[in-house]
């Protein structure tokens, strides 16, 4: 550049050049940054509420419905079960209110269905070793 093209005026309407020292308050607007931070959390606020009024709390639905589909264990279904001289639990299973208990004895194997809510034994299946499979 030249010396005649430096001391020239500028107009008043020329776009002022990028500083990279302003502030972002300045470059916005302090009231335009001071609106946007105390609307931005009272927007966010308000559509929470509304996904909470519209949807419900969160787990509410899962614990009700937990509560209501299985019955509480009462005292009378904390009865002991019974097994014969000998007889060990080798295994068990639990699946909702009912136990399957995989009983070894001398006599063999046998598994017992217990219904927990109910206190008493459902059914018992005996485990007999069938025919060894011939080998290929």
């Amino acid at each position: 550049m030249s010396d005649i093209e430096e001391n020239q005026p500028k107009p008043k309407d020329a776009p002022a050049p990028s500083d990279p020292g302003r502030s972002l308050a300045q470059a916005i607007g302090a009231r335009n940054l001071m609106i946007a931070i105390l609307v931005m959390p009272v927007i966010f606020l308000i559509a929470v509420m509304t996904v909470i009024a519209i949807f419900g709390r969160p787990g509410e639905g899962r614990a009700r419905a937990a509560t209501e589909a299985r019955p509480i264990v009462d005292a009378a279904a904390t009865g002991a079960i019974v097994l014969p001289a000998g007889a060990k639990i080798v295994a068990m299973a639990l699946d909702g209110d009912r136990l399957a208990l995989r009983v070894e004895e001398d006599a063999g194997e046998e598994i017992v269905v217990y219904d927990l809510t109910r206190g008493a034994v459902i059914q018992r299946v005996r485990v007999e070793a069938g025919p060894a499979a011939p080998a290929p």
